[in-house]
């Protein structure tokens, strides 16, 4: 159930700040996004670092609401968001960097 309701407030999220006039070149970024996610978990999850429990559909040993949840959608609003300065890139990478510790922790 967690898993579902990730999957929910993510596209919420989605739904509320993505560009849809820019979305047929930044779903790819969603894609990529998407499999970067698959492929970490299925190597942590192999090295039993760490599991997913309250699974409903599992890909690739992965939470599939997770997977088109989050992953997903931060994809895409991240490619939307990417500044074309290259200063701005750096200090964008190292915002969300930085926001990605912190919720991992």
């Amino acid at each position: 159930m967690p898993w579902i309701i990730t999957f929910i407030v993510s596209w919420i999220i989605f739904f509320l700040l993505v560009d849809w006039r820019y979305i047929k070149y930044t779903v790819w970024g969603g894609l990529l996004a998407l499999s970067f996610q698959l492929v970490v978990d299925e190597i942590a999850i192999g090295l039993n670092l760490y599991d997913f429990s309250n699974v409903v559909i599992r890909i690739f040993d992965s939470s599939l609401f997770f997977t088109l949840g989050a992953p997903f959608c931060i994809g895409v609003l991240y490619a939307q968001t990417y500044p074309k300065n290259n200063i701005l890139r750096l200090i964008n990478v190292i915002v969300l960097t930085a926001l990605f510790f912190i919720m991992e922790y």
